[in-house]
């Protein structure tokens, strides 16, 4: 049983819920991914803002899974992870866009993280929703996202302003 400090997630949150600099937002969401993760067994940070050869595409978070011993045995031994702390949802685009990096990659699972949601509607796989699945169909790879609303529900936040 993975042990967190909620309270601890709560703070992460709330710093990355606030602040005029964006970058500095952003990489405290990328800390909060390494401190929920990294306290499961067997999965470790190998790497942060891992660039292509081009030096053009960059994935913020690659992460090991040891599937032999880890919580996440479902998931392959390396895994992916793309934060967006934006006020925005994330576009179809930047949904291709993550697809081409992890395909480029040779990545099968990708994580995205995302302050507000991704574009569209699950139902009718509208949009980014559809991208989503369009990946998964053409290039056999998954991307799981993981919402702001969704990690606050987990930890209990509630944040100050009301997008979550």
């Amino acid at each position: 049983m993975v042990k967190l400090d909620n309270k601890k997630i709560r703070e992460y949150l709330a710093h990355s819920d606030s602040g005029p600099d964006k970058t500095k937002q952003g990489k405290r969401l990328e800390d909060l991914m390494c401190y929920i993760f990294e306290s499961i067994v067997g999965v470790k940070l190998e790497r942060r803002n891992v660039y292509d050869t081009y030096y053009d595409q960059e994935i913020d978070l690659v992460f090991s899974n040891d599937f032999m011993r880890s919580g996440l045995c479902f998931l392959p031994y390396l895994i992916a992870f793309e934060c967006k702390n934006w006020s925005e949802p994330v576009s179809k685009n930047d949904v291709i866009l993550f697809a081409k990096k992890l395909r480029n990659k040779g990545f099968t699972v990708g994580i995205l993280v995302t302050q507000s949601g991704i574009t569209g509607n699950e139902s009718n796989r509208a949009y980014a929703y559809g991208e989503i699945q369009r990946t998964l169909l053409s290039d056999g790879s998954k991307i799981i996202v993981i919402t702001w609303k969704d990690l606050c529900k987990c930890y209990r936040y509630r944040p100050n302003r009301g997008n979550a």
